[in-house]
């Protein structure tokens, strides 16, 4: 999905892939509850304002879970990455983060059954904690979680 604003030759980039992984590292969309799982998510920007990224910028990842009924509803995992901790190769900034879901504990509302997931992604400026312009969506798979 498109990293927006689109502002070519400036600017312009995509999360290019959001997988969930299993405990053995394996790509997966059916979870046990206790399983400790990871989401790796990858993305890149291009273009004359991709070598403007410095350490006074920072992408926040974030996934997000939403049931199809009764069920957790919210944040799984969240990670921030400087936006000048890949290198510029031609104009071109390429990002992966993997981000350990539930890290503080699996929520009691987190229910067997279906789930959608999502990644967003915003940029912030450091030096005065506000937002930047740019954001990113990306519509993940559904997952399927159980008890055994």
């Amino acid at each position: 999905m498109p990293i927006e604003p689109q502002n070519a030759p400036f600017f312009e980039g995509d999360i290019s892939n959001v997988i969930v992984l299993d405990p053995g590292q394996q790509p997966t969309s059916i979870i046990h509850i206790g399983d400790a799982w990871k989401i790796r998510v990858k993305w890149n920007v291009k273009g004359l304002f991709a070598g403007t990224m410095t350490d006074n910028t920072t992408w926040h990842v974030s996934i997000v879970l939403e049931s199809f009924g009764k069920g957790f509803e919210g944040e799984v995992a969240h990670d921030d990455v400087l936006g000048n901790s890949v290198p510029l190769v031609a104009l071109e900034r390429t990002y992966e983060a993997t981000l350990p879901a539930f890290p503080g504990g699996v929520p009691g509302n987190l229910i067997p059954g279906p789930y959608k997931m999502a990644a967003v992604l915003t940029l912030t400026d450091t030096m005065t904690g506000n937002p930047v312009p740019i954001a990113g969506y990306f519509e993940g798979q559904v997952m399927q979680f159980y008890k055994a």
